[in-house]
């Protein structure tokens, strides 16, 4: 089903060369500097739209020569000091990420981006830079999308004229609420040529009438995110199987997947991929890490801790608990599943001067 999702933000005069990089995976040069695209796959198509009837160098000099006069439109002429210093924090632009719908072909979005481009490039006389990104391998294979960028001044033949008051006025929200539902025009357009029964609407899910929830957009940064967060959870349990095999089959062969244990869980809390219960806990490992190793006062060893207490045994039980609770996975039934609570009252009773009688001691624990 085609979903609507428009998002506009401004952009800043020091953030055109990567932002635009970025969206276009071309190199951009602009006044001395060479900014590279952090991604160069995914890219189907690219283009600029001119207001009509703009011509000359700029047009000729393409991407570099729009952006770069966009960023010398925004220095300071004002004598002084800082006269002819670029203004960093000055709008040069504005950005946005339209969601494409999944039903049409590569030439039909194309066709659909370039008309809502052209369309808001004559309505402005601005110059409006457009990409049209495929999904990403390991993501949603419906989620096509397009980035646009226009610049922020009306575009002449030899350089920039005055800003669109429409962009940064009183009125930009409705500004705003005209592009959105220009872009739903031009969405409707394209499902009906292409014979799709779906439309998108601009409207809330309130004003449309539908009872749930509205979708959040997570972006690229949480997307990726959520990828390292599950591949901590799987790790982790997988670390935690080794260590409890290791105990089955010998106490000091679990030392090793112990430690690798302890490196992953510091490893999530140093990415922060770790969260709720699972990253307090991950956090506590850490901690406890240098006491579990360490040849202390007691001089236990860690097989002996292993065999007499419950230390090494709760962080293990604990960790599968939460990373199968994390993973979506049930979680194993049992007469009693201990908790981080605890695990911290273990911990407390092992540094104690008299462990408790519940920590049952081993003859290779004794004190010496």
């Amino acid at each position: 089903m085609a979903i609507f999702s428009f998002s506009v933000k401004p952009l800043a005069a020091a953030k055109v060369g990567p932002a635009v990089a970025y969206q276009s995976r071309q190199v951009i040069r602009l006044d001395g500097d060479t900014f590279r695209p952090s991604k160069t796959a995914g890219l189907v198509a690219e283009g600029i739209a001119w207001p009509r009837g703009v011509g000359g160098d700029m047009v000729i000099g393409g991407r570099d020569a729009l952006w770069s006069a966009a960023l010398d439109a925004e220095r300071v002429r004002k004598r002084g000091p800082r006269c002819g210093e670029l203004r960093r924090r000055a709008v040069a632009g504005r950005t946005a990420i339209a969601a494409l719908p999944h039903e049409l072909t590569d030439a039909q979005r194309l066709a659909l981006v370039r008309d809502f481009a052209d369309a808001l490039a004559d309505r402005h006389r601005c110059a409006v830079d457009f990409a049209i990104h495929a999904p990403d391998p390991s993501g949603d294979q419906r989620n096509h999308h397009a980035h646009l960028a226009w610049t922020e001044r009306a575009v002449r033949g030899d350089g920039m004229g005055a800003k669109v008051r429409a962009f940064g006025g009183k009125g930009r929200a409705e500004e705003l609420r005209r592009i959105r539902q220009a872009w739903e025009r031009c969405c409707n357009r394209a499902l009906a040529r292409a014979g799709v029964a779906a439309r998108v609407d601009a409207r809330t899910l309130v004003a449309q009438g539908v009872a749930r929830s509205p979708g959040r957009h997570v972006g690229a940064a949480g997307t990726a995110e959520a990828r390292r967060g599950a591949g901590f959870h799987r790790t982790a349990i997988e670390l935690a199987r080794q260590v409890r095999i290791a105990r089955d089959l010998d106490a000091p062969e679990a030392q090793p997947c112990w430690r690798r244990l302890v490196a992953h869980c510091r490893e999530g809390v140093r990415s922060g991929v770790a969260e709720g219960d699972a990253l307090d806990l991950a956090k506590k490992v850490q901690a406890e890490e240098q006491f579990l190793f360490r040849k202390g006062r007691r001089r236990r060893t860690l097989s002996a801790i292993w065999r007499s207490g419950s230390v090494l045994k709760g962080v293990v039980r604990t960790m599968v608990r939460l990373t199968r609770v994390g993973a979506g996975m049930a979680a194993p039934q049992r007469r009693h599943e201990p908790t981080l609570s605890d695990l911290l009252a273990t911990v407390a009773a092992l540094r104690s001067p008299r462990p408790p009688a519940m920590i049952h001691r081993h003859p290779a624990a004794r004190q010496r």
